[in-house]
């Protein structure tokens, strides 16, 4: 019972994190280029910005595959250690936590190159994402019991 209630809530963090990144990391798509009106030179710079923190996080996404390997490794085995487990979590929520970092590094990057307008509308834009992708589950299994 506790593997499974472990696996739950390892899977419900990432996905949270990932949904998390996804959506902040999405600023950038060409939709959103031309919403901002950004000139060509804003794009270029823009981009060379996108290009550097995604290469880091793509290395950071690496590092966290590993651990996850090494904590199902750790949760495979009959007698679960839970000291490994707790280490393997532990260093996933700081990688998370990087590119969560990274991510509004590049945000704030990304700011410098854009005029009063465009800031507003990218964190008008960053805030409408983040609101949806933290709604409650309304599935029917979330709902409470009447």
């Amino acid at each position: 019972m506790v593997r499974i209630i472990l696996r739950v809530v390892f899977i419900l963090s990432i996905s949270f994190n990932i949904a998390f990144v996804i959506h902040l990391l999405m600023h950038t798509s060409s939709k959103e280029n031309i919403q901002l009106n950004m000139t060509n030179r804003q794009t270029e710079a823009v981009n060379r910005i996108h290009i550097k923190l995604h290469k880091e996080n793509e290395g950071i996404k690496k590092e966290i595959r590993e651990c996850q390997i090494e904590l199902i490794n750790a949760l495979k085995a009959d007698k679960v250690n839970r000291e490994i487990v707790g280490k393997c979590i532990e260093k996933i929520s700081i990688l998370q936590k990087k590119i969560q970092q990274n991510t509004i590094d590049e945000i704030i990057q990304v700011k410098k190159y854009l005029n009063d307008h465009q800031c507003g509308c990218l964190i008008d834009g960053l805030n409408m994402r983040l609101s949806q992708a933290s709604k409650p589950c309304d599935k029917e299994c979330c709902r409470p019991e009447k």
